[in-house]
């Protein structure tokens, strides 16, 4: 990221005021964060029917996302949730001068020849719950005109236009068809453009496998 903003310190407890001042619903723990939202309906999207497809990132990057990825707010909001996920997993802080893919498991990079594309950078191995919040404030900028939304269940989140379009930097990348990445989410969904409420994942030490 180019954006720096010097008074930002995404390695203190101190984040929630970013989402407060901006009048975000105010931050919960990870078991909580399903609340307020609602069950989709039919008219929203049919799964047998649609034939669901990703927004293409690569072809998109440099016209349409790059011109957009120093913008205050988007980085905000990446800083401070992809920290929920790295410092409450690994006691390791994300700042401004990170990308998520630094963090995690790389697993998914091996064999891959060629260019890497440069959509990679915002992928994040696990935490897609701590990503989602970015993608659709980056789907609002790149494509402002259509109603995206976030669409989660326990096992996935991801951002969806309401019609045939998932917007996923982490399915995206690793090939997961997107009719799996949409039924995978589809159990809650959002009211258009709004975040999700974003807490703390547990230390590595807590999960249980």
């Amino acid at each position: 990221m180019k954006w720096e903003n010097p008074d930002f310190f995404p390695d203190l407890e101190c984040l929630a005021p970013i989402y407060q001042q901006r009048n975000q619903p105010r931050l919960l723990l990870w078991n909580q964060t399903m609340k307020h939202t609602r069950k989709p309906t039919p008219q929203s999207a049919i799964k047998t029917k649609v034939q669901h497809k990703y927004y293409d990132l690569k072809k998109h990057w440099t016209k349409d996302i790059e011109p957009h990825l120093d913008n205050r707010e988007l980085n905000d909001i990446l800083i401070h949730d992809v920290h929920r996920y790295t410092y409450g997993l690994w006691r390791k802080p994300f700042t401004q001068k990170n990308y998520p893919w630094e963090y995690g498991c790389s697993d998914w990079r091996d064999g891959h020849r060629g260019t890497t594309p440069r959509y990679w950078k915002y992928v994040l191995h696990g935490a897609c719950h701590w990503l989602v919040n970015f993608n659709l404030k980056l789907a609002q900028l790149t494509e402002p005109e259509r109603p995206w939304r976030i669409i989660g269940s326990e096992k996935h989140s991801t951002v969806f236009d309401g019609s045939d379009t998932i917007l996923d930097f982490n399915f995206l990348a690793f090939e997961i068809d997107p009719k799996e990445c949409f039924e995978l989410a589809y159990d809650w969904e959002y009211p258009i453009g709004e975040p999700k409420e974003i807490g703390w994942c547990p230390h590595y030490s807590k999960m249980k496998y």
